[in-house]
């Protein structure tokens, strides 16, 4: 028998079975292949060979113009491959009727083989499947627009224990004005989102987010999730937003202190900042822990339209000089959502020292 090769569209029964395991079985073979201007479309070819192990080069009959197909090689000893169109962004409105061509050189002769594609036609019971065999496929190029597209935020801040506002905005196409819902997956822990219906004919809305007071700290994408109707059809459109899950206020020292050098008999100030995050605004009580005997300090309000903060240490004459047994805190204290909520400076070890 002479060395000759047969092709087919589709994969390889071994790669099939494989999808099938993996993420069920795929689409049936086609003979219509249609394609969105500016985009790709691949088509898989199976090689069935028959005592030739060499390389099979396919390429594509019948393309239009704004149309085009690399050449493409099934390798020696392999059985699979696949041809990829693109259209133009200006192709919108093309048709035409195409082959997958594939060529060898088989002892010295130049052979070729047109792709078949067995077209289920209908599925009678798992033994009997009417087929319809041809070498064409059918190109389209249509411009795809979807009725529903959906525009949000890159990312977005929520405080523990408020509330914000996620702004949507919604593009409708194709003549589409009715009521979108939007709802939202995916929350951090503590978090909840309020369902909400942008009406018919408005093209923005806000969704309301609220966390709980111990909400989980940190940046997690949150999926938001558009649906409408267009008749008896359903028209979505998704998205995803970072969200930042944070405290409602940090404390920092102005400068990180190794150590808080205090003179006997006089004073020191200290400064801080307090960095409001999300929507807190509200007033900071600042107070300081472990204070060694003959300390004291002023008390301090960070109010709601300030950033920054002075503690000033007294220390007395009877102060006894030395390393404090124990390092100092700054604490700050916030009403949050009717609780109380702290934030705290690291520890900072104290040292007092005679006048000079």
């Amino acid at each position: 028998a002479h060395a000759d090769f047969s092709l087919y569209a589709g994969a390889p029964a071994a790669a099939q079975k494989a999808q099938a395991q993996k993420n069920g079985p795929p689409p049936g073979p086609s003979d219509v292949l249609v394609l969105d201007p500016g985009k790709s479309a691949s088509i898989p070819v199976t090689v069935e060979r028959r005592g030739y192990d060499g390389k099979v080069e396919l390429r594509v009959t019948g393309l239009p113009d704004g149309l085009s197909a690399a050449p493409a090689t099934v390798a020696e000893k392999q059985n699979a491959g696949q041809v990829t169109i693109t259209a133009q962004a200006d192709a919108a409105g093309r048709t035409a009727d195409i082959e997958i061509v594939g060529s060898a050189e088989i002892a010295g002769n130049k052979v070729e083989r047109v792709v078949q594609n067995a077209v289920v036609l209908a599925t009678l019971d798992p033994l009997h499947v009417a087929r319809r065999e041809t070498t064409t496929f059918a190109l389209a190029i249509t411009r795809h627009e979807a009725p529903l597209a959906l525009k949000l935020p890159a990312s977005a801040v929520l405080a523990r224990g408020l509330e914000t506002e996620l702004r949507v905005e919604i593009e409708r196409k194709a003549g589409f004005s009715g009521a979108v819902a939007v709802s939202i997956a995916k929350l951090p822990a503590g978090v909840t989102a309020a369902k909400t219906t942008i009406p018919q004919g408005k093209n923005d809305g806000v969704v309301k987010l609220t966390a709980a007071p111990n909400a989980a700290v940190g940046t997690q994408a949150i999926h938001v999730e558009s649906q409408g109707k267009v008749g008896n059809a359903t028209v979505e459109s998704s998205g995803d937003v970072a969200l930042a899950v944070v405290k409602p206020f940090e404390l920092s020292l102005e400068l990180p202190l190794k150590q808080l050098d205090l003179v006997i008999g006089g004073s020191q100030t200290l400064k801080l900042a307090v960095k409001r995050q999300g929507e807190f605004d509200g007033p900071v009580e600042l107070a300081v822990r472990g204070l060694p005997a003959g300390v004291t300090v002023r008390a301090e309000t960070v109010e709601p339209d300030q950033e920054e903060a002075e503690i000033t240490f007294e220390v007395g004459d009877d102060a006894k000089p030395g390393a404090a047994t124990k390092p100092i805190v700054i604490e700050a204290t916030a009403t949050v959502a009717k609780q109380k909520v702290k934030a705290e400076t690291a520890p900072v070890p104290v040292t007092l020292r005679a006048a000079e």
